[in-house]
């Protein structure tokens, strides 16, 4: 028709492609994952858990072979690390690592959690340390992973208390990684056990466990080196002579098993060595402050899940 306007379709854009090198997203990814910090998961060993305590009570300065991790729900306390003496705020996790002498005042109570355990990767002598409710995180009001932390370690020491089932126990060992990964990071040990620390240890495990006694003279003849030299390795390495190391083992090993276990008094003397059960309550409460049975009531501990 005369006068027809005739519009034309206006082309579509081609579509716009963007092209990729075949290997560039992967090597995008790989500086990525070369930029995190690696992390090689610990092998943690739990050795047992300990809760509150509902009276007042003071230990005394004592050491033993595995780490402890103390998780702080409430202060009003203080806690003596060697020379320096602390005191824990509520959120606070404390790192208290092997052969490292210490002790706890609790003038109101214990509320907290007490992690005992053994690490593969850090069998070295490592610092003690502190982790606040906010390191690595974002500020009092941020949410921090410590707190995130601490508050993943109540909720597994609560579950722990209910059941004590093998469940738990492996993710207590994991967060226990974790905590340990975060705080110590790349830290290397500043010293390393002696041999002959190693054989010392191992002949008292093996005595202790056949209920046997340990005297240093005995321990040194079976090392083949004398008794005063063995004394001055343990205060050299471990900052004790070599009779308060096993005393020391002996103690932990008698609250293992008041802990852990329905063993009465006299069979906890028998295991250990003991002549009767007067010796061993008056060996006990020289180290504790407390009677075995007394130390075994105030703590409020669940016992592990036995086989039915």
């Amino acid at each position: 028709m005369a006068g027809e306007v005739k519009y034309m379709a206006k082309p579509k854009p081609e579509k716009e492609t963007m092209t990729y090198r075949a290997n560039d997203s992967w090597n995008q990814h790989l500086d990525e994952m070369n930029r995190r910090r690696v992390f090689q998961p610990l092998t943690v060993e739990l050795v047992r858990i300990e809760g509150h305590v509902r009276t007042g009570w003071k230990h005394i300065e004592h050491v033993h072979p595995y780490w402890q991790m103390e998780v702080v729900e409430a202060g009003g306390f203080s806690l003596r690390i060697e020379r320096t003496r602390l005191y824990p705020k509520k959120g606070d996790i404390i790192f208290i690592p092997p052969q490292t002498t210490h002790h706890f005042h609790h003038p109101r109570g214990k509320r907290g959690w007490s992690f005992k355990f053994s690490v593969a990767e850090m069998t070295g002598r490592y610092p003690a340390g502190c982790m606040g409710k906010n390191e690595s995180g974002e500020g009092e009001g941020g949410g921090g992973v410590g707190r995130q932390l601490h508050t993943a370690l109540l909720g597994a020491a609560g579950l722990w208390r209910e059941s004590a089932d093998d469940n738990v126990r492996i993710l207590i060992e994991h967060l226990i990684a974790a905590a340990l990964e975060m705080h110590f990071g790349r830290t290397f040990p500043t010293g390393t056990e002696s041999d002959l620390i190693r054989r010392a240890r191992r002949h008292v495990e093996q005595r202790m466990a056949a209920g046997g006694q340990v005297k240093v003279g005995e321990l040194a003849a079976a090392l083949r080196c004398s008794a005063p030299y063995l004394n001055r390795v343990f205060r050299s390495s471990m900052g004790l002579p070599a009779k308060a190391f096993i005393d020391q083992y002996r103690f932990e090993t008698a609250r293992r098993l008041l802990l852990e276990t329905s063993l009465n008094v006299a069979e906890i003397a028998g295991e250990l060595g003991f002549d009767d059960a007067f010796r061993f309550s008056r060996f006990f409460k020289r180290l504790s402050g407390k009677s075995p049975r007394l130390y075994r009531n105030r703590h409020d501990v669940p016992k592990p899940a036995t086989a039915q």
